[in-house]
């Protein structure tokens, strides 16, 4: 007698299928870590050298966190400042989780793996942005947008909290899209802990995916505006100092934006505009395919009547809108705007590139009100032709940023150039003496090799001009040198009182040394070393010191040898 077949047990299937489903996407995003550690390691180790300066003031000053406790709010080193003032730290995050890098030896191993460790980590959650959106080939895009052009990954590669707050903004944005209430909170929390100028970045995002789900999905979504203000507001309040970093902020973003207005200030480029045959010659391949992209889309909609789910187009639509903002706020007023334009640019290339060339197949809807049908976007040979060309442009994108001064041997600023300069300063001065310096930008080196000395200001100008105007216009006259034996303490010289440098640097800096880059600095180097006043204590050939001598007479001392 046959045994009756026993059936297959097929209870356990599904939950079978779910799992080598979470195993498969941990693999990839495993996969996509090492791809993106392997990516940031190549631009960050082409050059001996470090990009920006800026890197080394973020990782002392998680040095002072770590050595001082988290809790430290005081920052004495920039005298003539309100950040000494207020006594806060804006970039408090980002500080705490450069904290473990400054273990490394040295100011080069330390910068590269803690830039490493930033732009892999912005490069993850890009793709988990790409990846929960659905995008096709999520593992692509992320490096599309590294190497844009040879300037954007430049600006990838300075250390520094913007590439961090990038990835989070993506993500921040698909969660805004659609995704839990606790998840947009943390997210907004975290980009204004690691970086608490981005506030309104979060704030704006909530306002564009709200206002345009009120269009493509036919509601209002409260709850997550209000995540983000809650998450944005919990960032600013974990810090030991957050009234004080709020008074910082406001210097840095909306002082600095009234002040810019008047067109008196002299600093930061990247506050300016860009020049549109800068943005051309930069970013050209990267306009021609959003505009490409953008075409398609609009043909696909607008000819063939193609209909996207309500959650694709609040997506698209967004993206668009932010990156046309952004694009237009480039050119008009901040070049910094170009890297939230390349972020939204890209995710709305990617969302185009799924919607509408990809598919063989999308649900469409005439503007007659017919019926969803099926129905393709694209023909076969127009979508090869359109993917073909696609590839290519990529390809010679990637070939062009990876071919670039940024990347060449011997580019970038080496670390310990005022090294020996600043050791002689620790060595031969009396804790707390005030250097006089004319460069705002030679802070970030100052104060990593020699946090025995104060300075007369550092990090972004503009937190000495808020200081003090006067003081502020009579150390950048000094610095641009058109008169470098007098100074004044206005824009122009015409009506003002004409001072002595001398007098100025001791009377109302109190400073007891002058630190000048000769090569930077030719004239004012010239006229001090002709004025008994500066007393020559050191020169390598790069750096120069002189003692402000109180009566003038010069001392019989030696100098260094180059």
């Amino acid at each position: 007698m046959r045994k009756p077949e026993k059936k297959k047990d097929t209870s356990m299937t599904p939950s079978r299928t779910e799992s080598a489903h979470k195993w498969k996407t941990l693999l990839h995003l495993i996969l996509f870590s090492v791809a993106a550690i392997a990516a940031a390691s190549y631009v960050y180790l082409q050059s001996p050298h470090i990009i920006a300066r800026d890197a080394l003031y973020h990782l002392r000053h998680a040095a002072v966190y770590a050595s001082e406790g988290l809790f430290m709010t005081e920052f004495p080193w920039v005298v003539y400042s309100v950040v000494s003032t207020f006594a806060a730290d804006i970039w408090y995050g980002f500080h705490v989780l450069l904290i473990p890098f400054t273990s490394f030896n040295g100011p080069v191993a330390q910068v590269k793996t803690a830039g490493i460790f930033i732009l892999a980590t912005m490069l993850v959650l890009f793709y988990l942005a790409m990846r929960r959106n659905r995008m096709a080939l999520p593992f692509l895009w992320p490096f599309v947008l590294l190497f844009i052009s040879g300037s954007f990954v430049g600006r990838l590669t300075t250390t520094r909290p913007v590439a961090i707050s990038m990835g989070l903004t993506a993500l921040l944005f698909s969660f805004m899209i659609s995704g839990g209430i606790l998840a947009v909170f943390f997210l907004s929390l975290a980009l204004t802990f690691f970086h608490l100028s981005f506030f309104w970045l979060g704030i704006l995002i909530a306002i564009a995916v709200s206002a345009v789900k009120v269009r493509t999905e036919r509601k209002w979504e409260w709850r997550k505006p209000l995540a983000v203000l809650l998450g944005l507001a919990a960032g600013w309040l974990l810090r030991p100092n957050p009234i004080g970093a709020a008074k910082v902020l406001y210097v840095q973003v909306f002082r600095l934006m009234f002040e810019k207005q008047k067109g008196l200030l002299a600093f930061g480029r990247e506050l300016y505009p860009m020049r549109p045959e800068v943005l051309l010659h930069d970013y050209g391949l990267l306009i021609l395919i959003w505009l490409g992209i953008t075409a398609i889309s609009l043909f696909a909609i607008i000819r063939h009547g193609v209909e996207r789910p309500a959650r694709n187009r609040t997506l698209l639509w967004s993206s668009l809108g932010l990156s046309l903002l952004f694009f237009a706020m480039t050119p008009l007023l901040s070049q910094r705007s170009v890297d939230q334009w390349a972020l939204f640019a890209i995710i709305f290339v990617a969302a185009g590139f799924t919607y509408f060339i990809v598919p063989r197949q999308v649900e469409t809807k005439a503007f007659s009100g017919k019926k969803f049908v099926p129905r393709q976007t694209l023909g076969g040979e127009m979508r090869a032709a359109c993917i073909s060309a696609g590839a290519l442009i990529l390809a010679f994108m990637m070939w062009r940023a990876t071919d670039t001064q940024m990347l060449k041997k011997g580019y970038g600023i080496p670390p310990d150039r005022l090294k020996g300069g600043l050791e002689w300063l620790k060595d031969n001065s009396e804790p707390g003496e005030i250097v006089f310096h004319v460069s705002w930008g030679n802070f970030p080196e100052l104060f990593y090799w020699n946090q025995h000395n104060r300075y007369i200001g550092g990090m972004d100008p503009i937190f000495q001009y808020a200081y003090d105007k006067s003081l502020y216009w009579k150390v950048h006259h000094l610095w641009v040198g058109k008169a470098p034996g007098y100074t004044w303490g206005s824009p122009k010289p015409e009506g003002a009182k004409l001072e002595d440098a001398y007098t100025v640097m001791t009377r109302d800096f109190k400073a007891s040394y002058l630190l000048l880059e000769e090569l930077r600095s030719p004239t004012l180097f010239s006229y001090v070393t002709s004025d008994p006043r500066f007393v020559p204590r050191f020169d390598d050939g790069w750096t120069a010191i002189f003692r402000l001598s109180d009566d003038g007479q010069t001392e019989q001392i030696g100098v260094a040898d180059g």
